[in-house]
């Protein structure tokens, strides 16, 4: 009953809005009231007239908006069909002998991932990448369980180059303050480092990750975003979800825009930035996503954030949806804080240095800041497609004037990026077969994105401390490379 009653309330508030009529949403749920009966009761109403103009007004402004990032995305979106590959023979890369083997630091940060981490590290050893060039730190965050040790149980067994560090501080824990603790260790002990990389304790680098980025840093680049993989792709519809999400962004958004000489976004995980960057930068992030707001920071600057097709991060996804919604509404609300807090640095970068920015990279991160928003424009315009269908199929032509498309044209915006993320997916190699299910669990998933959207917009200044997302999947790179 409660959730019926919750339910209810939903839709009172759904319908109460677009209409801003008083008891229109009661009337229709506890009066048994048709909708068009409800209109017809309030229409000549003072307040329907005298907000009829405003709504119409506002309706039309949501729609062109939407219809202009929806069109923005999609064509931007087209030249992900092709990716920029580095040439490999017989599946092994072949390049150049590199002109200079960089200093990489990789940093993971682990809270209470005593499952997984031992894996982790097990597998990051197996690099290609020449070890003597290659230190790995871990910052044993707050943990509560035996991480530490067996952290510890592979160090030993690679002495000089695995680092284990130990952290307690109650008050502020999580990644942001894990990761400001790694970096402040390795500038005081590992000064001549020449490149950063970050991961989570569950995340597992393909062999070939660090001799893709040491090629793209000889040949000038200072920030890196890797491909994003999934180690636990077909466990759940959360994890299936995930998996196709990552295999549309891949193309969709990363090889895109670096095809357009456009910046790309740090996802997270599986990126590199040169210690040049960070020197110039500085890493003072204050959000929980402490990569978008690096990435924000870095546009602001006029750096691009360039992308690795070929450094491949496998990384475990929730299996659960109350995780997987837990763990994007942290993403939301961070994203938040970010848009509200850079927004204003990013303007003032392009009127006062407007030949110190990438105006292209500028732009679109502009509108990127506010993509939580854009997730709630994309509810507004799927309701309202519905309502217009029920309103043309039911012939009720006098209240279609709200609105300045037509249902046929909302289909079209809806689903034309949707046909485009699908060819991306299969052309990425997700499992066709699991396709339709997808579909089907995706809508589910996508609904996952609202309620962080929401509570994000009037939290986001208490950005709290880190809630962990529970890892438990173990990876091999032998048995990918199988596949």
């Amino acid at each position: 009953m409660k959730i019926l009653k919750k339910a209810k309330f939903i839709i009172f508030i759904i319908l109460l809005l677009p209409f801003a009529v008083p008891f229109t949403g009661w009337q229709i749920l506890y009066e048994q009231t048709s909708l068009f009966q409800v209109l017809d009761l309030n229409k000549e109403s003072s307040i329907f007239l005298f907000v009829e103009p405003y709504l119409i007004s506002i309706f039309t402004y949501l729609d062109w908006y939407f219809i202009f990032l929806t069109i923005y995305s999609t064509v931007i979106g087209v030249f992900g069909f092709w990716v920029q590959k580095l040439p490999r023979i017989d599946g092994w890369l072949s390049i150049p002998p590199p002109k200079k083997c960089n200093n990489f630091v990789l940093l993971m940060c682990a809270h209470n991932e005593d499952s997984v981490i031992r894996n982790s590290l097990e597998q990051m050893m197996k690099t290609n990448y020449p070890h003597k060039h290659l230190r790995i730190v871990v910052v044993c965050d707050n943990c509560e369980d035996n991480t530490f040790q067996e952290a510890c149980k592979v160090a030993k067994l690679y002495p000089g180059i695995i680092v284990v560090l130990e952290r307690k501080n109650k008050e502020l824990r999580g990644k942001p303050y894990a990761v400001k603790f790694g970096l402040e260790w390795i500038n005081h002990n590992l000064p001549n480092y020449d490149a950063l990389s970050i991961a989570d304790a569950d995340n597992v680098y393909d062999r070939d990750f660090f001799d893709v980025m040491n090629y793209k840093i000889n040949n000038g680049s200072e920030i890196i975003q890797g491909y994003l993989g999934v180690k636990n792709p077909y466990d759940s519809f959360v994890s299936a979800s995930g998996m196709y999400t990552y295999c549309v962004l891949a193309r969709f958004f990363f090889a895109a825009r670096q095809n357009l000489g456009m910046s790309t976004t740090l996802g997270g995980t599986g990126f590199v930035i040169t210690k040049k960057a960070i020197d110039e930068l500085k890493w003072d992030m204050k959000s929980l996503v402490e990569d978008f707001e690096f990435s924000t920071k870095a546009v602001i600057h006029g750096k691009k954030i360039d992308f690795a097709y070929d450094a491949i991060t496998y990384d475990e996804k929730p299996t659960e949806l109350q995780a997987s919604i837990r763990q994007r509404s942290r993403w939301q609300k961070g994203h938040w804080n970010v848009a509200f807090r850079m927004t204003p640095r990013l303007i003032a970068a392009m009127i006062f240095r407007p030949t110190k920015i990438h105006w292209p990279s500028a732009i679109d991160y502009f509108l990127y800041l506010w993509s939580p928003g854009r997730i709630l424009l994309y509810i507004w315009f799927l309701l309202t497609f519905i309502l217009i269908l029920y309103l043309d199929l039911a012939g009720s032509e006098e209240y279609l004037g709200f609105f300045v498309l037509d249902w046929e044209i909302r289909f079209f915006i809806i689903i034309l990026p949707r046909i485009l993320e699908y060819i991306f997916a299969v052309m990425e190699g997700f499992d066709q077969r699991k396709i339709l299910s997808v579909f089907y669990y995706y809508t589910v998933f996508f609904v996952g994105w609202i309620p962080g959207s929401i509570i994000g917009l009037f939290t986001w200044p208490f950005q709290g401390n880190w809630d962990k997302t529970a890892h438990k999947v173990k990876f091999s790179l032998e048995k990918e490379t199988d596949l």
